[in-house]
């Protein structure tokens, strides 16, 4: 009986600036399997101080579910290990803690799951027995980015290794804030009425006959108009003298709104305000970039005041999901040139 011999051969990449744990080996239907995930989502924990005392809970939920779950440990005087080996036991991929131009960072890459508000709370206890400080340190919910490009096939390959990492130095440009309301349109009514008196006319004559007229009274006519009032519940403020891509077509779950004020799309530089019927907590907000020629930050800032930031690196579709929006507090979009700060990054295959 003759032996066959089975080679493999794994090529193995990692494109961050620090080590992380893989699953190689793994299956499609494997949670720990990320190695091929493009999504990372990541907390800055710079403030955090560790305590004798700390409860760890982080939000997660499946890609398209409508419900955070939350996971919950309990640790003692952790550490960066600790805090790794914690978010390990969740069991939904391998989370990484590194250092980056002086901040402090928890992430992990996941195409399959979404992760919303890690919370680390610290209680401790001051020699006096009858006073207690808690101090908590929240770090807001990641955004997540996604592109899509104008090519009609993709190919990826993608590859990940835990070699040394290399050195690579970002600056980010802090980003402005506008915000623009638009004051609501009047409604006007004009209301006509026209009534005029009846006559009477009678004439008896020698005769012992009498004969009557009366004239009919003439009809009424009413004219009424009413103009509907549009809530500018969507703004868009694109810098002026930006000039860096042009802003195509606007849709809210593929509706186009209707302008309210301002100029239309296309425009490339304008303050704009649009009205659009999709109100609600989990709405899509889609905007394509055309004539690309500068680098640029679009931040949008919901009715709740939750904000998400794209960065602006080529033609495309641009899509904001999970918005809040209402007919109280117009969603606020702002695109200024420069790099967005990092918070949620999408990167390319590996």
């Amino acid at each position: 009986m003759s032996l066959s011999v089975v080679s493999i051969t794994l090529n193995i990449r990692n494109n961050r600036t620090y080590p992380q744990r893989i699953n190689v080996l793994g299956s499609p239907v494997n949670p720990l399997d990320t190695a091929n995930a493009l999504t990372e989502y990541r907390w800055d924990i710079t403030a955090f101080v560790p305590s004798s005392s700390d409860t760890l809970i982080l939000q997660y939920k499946p890609v398209g579910a409508s419900i955070f779950s939350t996971y919950t440990q309990e640790l003692s005087n952790p550490n960066s290990d600790a805090l790794v080996a914690a978010l390990d036991g969740l069991g939904i991929g391998y989370f990484n803690y590194y250092i980056e131009l002086g901040q402090t960072y928890l992430s992990t890459f996941n195409d399959d799951y979404v992760f919303g508000t890690l919370t680390i709370n610290s209680n401790v206890t001051p020699p006096l027995p009858t006073t207690t400080t808690t101090s908590t340190t929240t770090t807001a919910a990641p955004t997540t980015t996604t592109t899509t490009t104008a090519a009609p096939t993709t190919s990826t390959t993608s590859t990940s290794t835990t070699a040394a990492p290399t050195s690579t130095t970002t600056t980010t440009a802090a980003p402005t804030s506008t915000t623009t309301t638009t004051a609501a349109p009047t409604t006007s009514t004009t209301s006509t009425s026209t009534t005029a008196a009846p006559t009477s006319t009678t004439t008896t004559t020698a005769a012992p006959t009498s004969t009557t007229t009366t004239t009919a009274a003439p009809t009424t006519t009413s004219t009424s108009t009413t103009t509907t009032t549009l809530f500018t519940n969507l703004s868009f403020d694109v810098g002026s003298n930006f000039g860096g891509y042009t802003f195509s077509a606007i849709d809210v779950n593929g509706i186009t709104p209707t302008l309210t004020s301002g100029t239309n799309v296309p425009f490339t530089v304008a303050v704009s305000g649009f009205n659009t019927n999709q109100i609600g907590n989990n709405e899509t907000l889609n905007i394509l970039i055309t004539a690309y020629a500068l680098n640029g930050c679009i931040t949008v800032t919901d009715s709740l005041g939750v904000i998400s930031q794209q960065p602006v690196t080529g033609n495309g579709t641009y899509t904001f999901s999970n918005l809040n929006i209402d007919n109280i507090t117009p969603v606020q979009v702002l695109s200024l040139d420069g790099a967005c700060p990092i918070t949620t990054t999408t990167t390319a295959a590996p």
